[in-house]
């Protein structure tokens, strides 16, 4: 568990269960406090291996620490996740580079702690990639002839093992724009017993400020927990008290607020119940009251393309979909499926034409581009697309068009444009031109994947704004698509010397490799059902299944092409 072992970057973070009382107290067993007489650099080690004692407080962090720092130190504390070895440095003049030791007559020391950073988690449990070198500096005096670090900011600094085994991640609850769905973002706290009470007070507390323009909450503002502040359990019943303003709101929106708090709670506890208290009474939903419900999963299907027909792959065959037009003469590919309507969408004439299909209607072409991306429909009946320009655009079925506003993305090139189930969250490759200067063996565009966060005006798409500057993990520079298997998780496909597909969480550490591809995969698709819904398919007309690491061929797809879920 050492702070300055060699940590591999790589691998799934692993959220914790709803009783950690055993693992912390292991944790803290095996955190040792400061030695008599340690230098101050061995005083620094092992105060960035105690702070693994995360879920004790801190309790033997605050043992390397002045009395008046270890009374302060901690509150609202960032935590940064770092790969490898922390690395101390003693600034001052007068240190023994051998031992460390300090000359006798300095009472006072400067250090720093550098770490390479790979994300950090904000007070507020926001996690965030975020690559960079990062430099904590530290003051030591001595105390009674012992050295105690008296100033340090409150960063947290834990390698990538003992980040998994400390945090654990779960979802709060907001609500999509109107309502009529529950939008899980996911929240990460230390793995304690006050991590559902941080996580039901992040919520009264409303939207984050980055995924603000997407979603809405039926919490009134100003409602809090009431002291003593904390989310309890008793015979697998949770039990939540909230403050009045609750009950000023309409039948509809109490709906919301119960639905809202009941998910998140459920969601971080293994309560059967959840019963929410004002003022002493229970918050009750009028009978018959309609309440917002999870975002249903796709049935499973996926449509593709097979001798300029769409099919559907259902129970292992091909079945004709009926009533569309063929599209033999068309050029077209990359179909897509509406989750809530008949309505199917191709792209024609060499990816430069939208086209929608309907059974029984003749195929319409609802817009035109410059090789366009693989067409999305979102929950509203938008279709979503890119170019190579960097145009983002939408479109209905009717024919209505939105250009949405993307200035983040002039300049590149979109290979792939994916709206997420809820309609809130964009994922988008695109390729960045090298900079100029270079030899030209090396002057090629690199991939970035990002999350745009989607703002409509009256549900028309308006603006996609950027999630983080840096996108995602900085290792997709050849990603070519990204695919969403869950409401915050992508499959990225990338080229590279061999294709290569991964599990993104956009709020996590980056999982392994899913296996060895095939030789020759350019292409991939997705359904919210997770990885067992992945499908993978190569420019020859072969599709692939995962079974366990190892991808299958699905004959039952022979001759068939494009295949995507409906989405």
């Amino acid at each position: 568990l050492g702070a300055c072992a060699d940590i591999p970057d790589d691998g799934p973070v692993v959220a914790g269960g709803a009783h950690s009382a055993g693992r912390g107290s292991v944790l803290r067993a095996l955190v040792a406090g400061p030695v008599p007489d340690d230098p101050p650099r061995k005083i620094v080690q092992g105060f960035v291996r105690s702070m693994v004692g995360v879920t004790g407080e801190f309790a033997v962090a605050r043992t390397f620490m002045s009395k008046e720092l270890a009374k302060t130190w901690g509150a609202d504390a960032t935590t940064v996740v770092f790969t490898g070895a922390a690395r101390v440095s003693i600034l001052t003049e007068g240190a023994d580079a051998s031992s460390g030791r300090i000359a006798d007559e300095i009472q006072q020391v400067s250090a720093e702690i550098e770490v390479s950073q790979i994300a950090e988690v904000n007070a507020n449990g926001d996690f965030v990639g975020r690559q960079r070198t990062t430099t904590v500096p530290v003051t030591l005096v001595r105390i009674q002839g012992q050295w105690r670090v008296s100033e340090a900011p409150s960063v947290v600094l834990l390698s990538v093992s003992d980040f998994r085994l400390s945090y654990r991640s779960s979802p709060m609850y907001l609500l999509t724009t109107d309502g009529q769905y529950l939008n899980p973002v996911t929240k990460w706290f230390p793995d304690t017993a006050a991590a559902p009470t941080r996580l039901v007070r992040e919520l009264l507390a409303g939207p984050p400020e980055w995924i603000a323009p997407a979603v809405t909450t039926a919490i009134p503002e100003g409602t809090s927990l009431v002291p003593p502040a904390s989310v309890t359990m008793n015979d697998g019943e949770a039990v939540v008290e909230l403050t009045g303003p609750v009950l000023d709101v309409s039948p509809a929106q109490r709906a919301n607020v119960v639905a809202q708090v009941r998910a998140t709670v459920t969601g971080v506890l293994p309560a059967s119940r959840v019963r929410i208290l004002v003022d002493g009474a229970r918050l009750e939903v009028a009978a018959g009251q309609a309440m917002p419900a999870e975002i249903p999963t796709t049935s499973g299907a996926a449509v593709l393309l097979r001798q300029g027909r769409l099919v559907r792959y259902e129970l292992e065959t091909l079945n004709p979909i009926d009533g569309l037009p063929d599209l033999s003469d068309a050029a077209a590919s990359h179909p897509a499926a509406s989750r809530v309507s008949q309505h199917y969408a191709v792209l024609t004439q060499d990816r430069d034409n939208l086209t929608v299909l309907a059974p029984g209607e003749d195929a319409t072409t609802v817009l035109a581009g410059d090789r366009l991306t693989p067409p999305s429909f979102d929950r509203l009946g938008w279709i979503w697309t890119g170019d190579r320009t960097g145009a983002v655009r939408a479109a209905l079925p009717d024919g209505s068009t939105a250009e949405v506003r993307a200035d983040w993305l002039k300049g590149r090139t979109i290979t792939s444009l994916r709206i997420c189930a809820d309609g809130t969250r964009v994922a988008v490759v695109s390729h960045v031109p090298a900079p100029e200067g270079l030899p030209a063996g090396q002057a090629r565009p690199q991939a970035r994947v990002d999350i745009g966060v989607v703002r409509r005006d009256a549900d028309r798409p308006a603006e996609l704004i950027r999630w983080q500057d840096n996108g995602l993990d900085p290792r997709l520079r050849d990603a070519v698509e990204a695919q969403w298997i869950a409401p915050e998780r992508l499959v990225v496909l990338s080229a590279g010397p061999g294709p290569l597909l991964r599990q993104v969480p956009l709020r996590a550490l980056m999982g392994e490799p899913m296996g060895t591809l095939p030789a020759g995969v350019t292409a991939i698709a997705g359904g919210d059902l997770g990885t067992r819904s992945v499908l993978a398919f190569d420019s020859g007309g072969t599709t692939y299944a995962q079974a366990g690491r190892v991808w299958l061929e699905l004959p039952a797809l022979d001759g068939a092409t494009d295949p995507a879920y409906p989405g």
